[in-house]
């Protein structure tokens, strides 16, 4: 059985996602400010998270990253090797790759990130609870479009 995602899983993508960006940067010969302005982030942001001053960058700020970089977000947070069972919360790491690369190709575009998270955390607590962490195409889809009234709370919110 996977593991409840926590404090010590986001921490590990947070290093994960910055270390193969820094090693993407070098492979590129890129600089911050040419990745940040290629992928259309805020001037600061990457160097922030680079340097360690913003641990906890939204999934859209890494997207952007990621296609910047010519590559999925999975590849760009596993650093190109996969996810492997030597690796902290392996399980739950390519779980949440797998659900938000499918969100991210099927969800409105408009789509902010707290309703996107919040679509990833239900299709999450599904597969983790009744899936041992095997991603569910079937109910992530059924989950986009028959969205819960706690989603639609979210929605109205905004």
């Amino acid at each position: 059985m996977c593991e409840n995602i926590g404090s010590r899983l986001m921490e590990e993508l947070y290093i994960r996602f910055r270390d193969n960006t820094k090693k993407s940067l070098k492979e590129r010969n890129l600089s911050i400010a040419r990745l940040e302005t290629l992928s259309g982030i805020k001037a600061g942001s990457l160097r922030n998270i680079i340097y360690g001053a913003s641990r906890n960058p939204s999934f859209f700020t890494v997207y952007k990253i990621a296609k910047a970089l010519g590559m999925p977000v999975d590849q760009l947070i596993s650093g190109g090797d996969g996810w492997n069972n030597e690796m902290p919360f392996y399980k739950e790491t390519a779980l949440l790759s797998k659900i938000f690369g499918y969100l991210l190709k099927n969800v409105e575009p408009g789509m902010d990130s707290q309703e996107l998270f919040a679509l990833a955390m239900q299709v999450y607590e599904y597969c983790r609870n009744f899936k041992d962490c095997v991603f569910d195409e079937a109910f992530c889809s059924f989950v986009i479009n028959n969205p819960s009234p706690q989603l639609k709370a979210v929605s109205a919110v905004r």
